[in-house]
């Protein structure tokens, strides 16, 4: 684990804590650094958590056209509002919930229903009251 000592914390430093073997990186380290301004160190965030949070969009929207363009949203609202992350979660449920409600309002705005997003709308029935009347 990379410790303050009080030096600034750059890309370099993180890329090779993180890629190598012997040493670990704690995403509060990636985060602090990322808020510092370092772009780099942000990216190392994306590689670590894309596949996951692809994956949770994926059961969202239900097809990956539509889970990619979320997820590149939403690491981009993360990253504009890095400052605001206060740690009072895990940068992964922080990001996590970002992309899901990203994802739930990509369905609204296509129309796929806020209630089930998970369900195709073709697939939903409709409530008894709401059938037409035979009559």
């Amino acid at each position: 684990m990379i410790q303050d000592t009080g030096e600034r914390i750059n890309a370099r430093t993180v890329t090779i804590a993180a890629r190598g073997s012997s040493v670990a990186t704690d995403d509060a380290t990636l985060v602090a650094a990322a808020k510092s301004g370092d772009d780099e160190v942000f990216e190392l965030l994306v590689e670590r958590y894309g596949r996951t949070v692809l994956l949770t969009v994926l059961r969202i929207t239900g097809n990956r056209e539509d889970a990619e363009d979320v997820v590149q949203q939403s690491f981009q609202k993360a990253f504009v509002h890095l400052k605001e992350f206060q740690g009072r979660s895990s940068f992964s449920t922080w990001l996590t919930r970002i992309a899901i409600n990203e994802a739930l309002m990509s369905r609204r705005k296509a129309g796929g229903g806020a209630r089930y997003p998970w369900v195709n709308r073709k697939q939903q029935k409709k409530p008894t009251w709401l059938r037409k009347s035979p009559i």
